[in-house]
């Protein structure tokens, strides 16, 4: 999860691929196909990715007793330039896949949707600090991960 954004209404969890060249979201076998330059490259994904965080969002929500409410999640592709494609899925499945700059409009027709509000100010905010507070950042090894012994 790269991203989260609490409204209101609804929560929206943004994942973002921040890769270049063509890239194919394969559906049906579940996988990022990346093509640049001839070369092909297999990435998870983003899909399961993103369900399996709704899953443990919506989870960590009734175990933190906050209202029960809508989870929507997005995967975001941040180079402008690189091509989308995707095959298999469902609809629902296919419409998470946008270029970043669709977020705003994306966001507009979630907010325009009416619902009632699921959270008053005083629990929002609760949330916004209990996330946090719970946040932990990810910081890999980079020398372990290459193999190298300083």
């Amino acid at each position: 999860m790269d991203s989260i954004i609490i409204a209101p209404t609804f929560i929206l969890i943004l994942e973002v691929k921040n890769l270049s060249g063509t890239l194919h979201f394969d559906l049906e076998y579940n996988q990022l196909l990346r093509s640049i330059q001839g070369k092909e490259e297999v990435f998870p994904d983003p899909i399961l990715q993103v369900a399996r965080q709704e899953q443990f969002l919506t989870e960590w929500l009734k175990q933190q007793a906050f209202p029960d409410m809508p989870i929507y999640s997005l995967i975001l592709v941040a180079n402008p330039n690189s091509k989308i494609e995707v095959s298999g899925g469902t609809r629902e499945q296919r419409l998470k896949i946008l270029h970043l700059a669709k977020v705003p409009y994306v966001l507009s027709e979630l907010l325009q949707k009416g619902s009632p509000s699921k959270l008053s100010d005083k629990q929002g905010e609760a949330l916004i600090k209990q996330l946090m507070s719970q946040h932990t950042s990810y910081t890999p090894n980079i020398l372990s991960y290459f193999k190298i012994h300083p």
